[in-house]
C-alpha cells in the first residue's frame, strides 16, 4: 500500500527514561547530605522513574501503535481500530500535569461511537466525558518520531486525504 506510514514505540526512550531513573537513585544517594530531603523520597522518586522506564521497555505493544494510510488513521493496532479521514476534522494537542495528548477530533463522534460494539461505546463515551472526543493518542513523546513530526504527518495525510481541515 503506497503512502502509509507505521509508527512504533521508541525502545531509546524508554531506555533512557530508566537509565535517568537509576542515575537520579545513585545522585540523591550521593548528595543526601547536602541537599535538605531524605534519603528516602529521593530513592522513591528515581525508582518510580526507572520503574517506569523499565515497563515501557518490556511491555510495549509489538508491531506499530499508530498506522497513517491514504484511508485512515488506525490508533489502536491491537484491535484494529479504525477511522476514515474523511471523519476526522483536525486534532488538538493537549496537556495536563505534563502528560502530553493529542485528540482526534471527529465530525460526528456520536455516530462514530453508535457503530462500535457494546463495551468499546462504554470506553469511547468515557473518552468522550474526559476528552472532548473518543480517540486519543496518549504518550506521543514515547513514539520512534516527536511530537511535532507526528502532528506535521497527521495534518499532512488530513490535507492530503481529508475532505477538509
Amino acid at each position: 500500500m503506497e503512502n502509509k506510514l507505521e509508527i512504533h514505540n521508541s525502545k531509546k526512550k524508554a531506555l533512557g527514561l530508566f537509565i535517568l531513573g537509576i542515575v537520579f537513585m545513585l545522585i540523591v544517594y550521593k548528595t543526601s547530605s547536602f541537599i535538605n530531603i531524605p534519603v528516602n523520597y529521593g530513592l522513591i522518586i528515581g525508582a518510580i522513574i526507572g520503574i517506569s522506564g523499565l515497563g515501557l521497555l518490556f511491555f510495549q505493544k509489538k508491531g506499530p501503535v499508530l498506522i497513517l494510510t491514504p484511508e485512515g488513521l488506525t490508533y489502536d493496532t491491537t484491535n484494529n481500530h479504525f477511522v476514515k479521514w474523511s471523519e476526522i476534522e483536525g486534532y488538538t494537542d493537549y496537556n495536563f500535569n505534563n502528560v502530553h495528548t493529542l485528540r482526534v477530533n471527529l465530525k460526528y463522534p456520536e455516530k462514530y461511537i453508535a457503530h462500535q460494539d457494546q463495551n468499546r461505546q462504554k470506553k469511547l463515551r468515557m473518552l468522550m466525558k474526559l476528552h472532548d472526543t473518543p480517540i486519543i493518542i496518549s504518550s506521543p513523546t514515547f513514539l520512534e518520531i516527536s511530537k511535532t513530526k507526528l502532528k506535521e504527518e497527521l495534518h499532512e495525510y488530513l490535507v492530503k486525504y481529508g475532505d477538509t481541515i
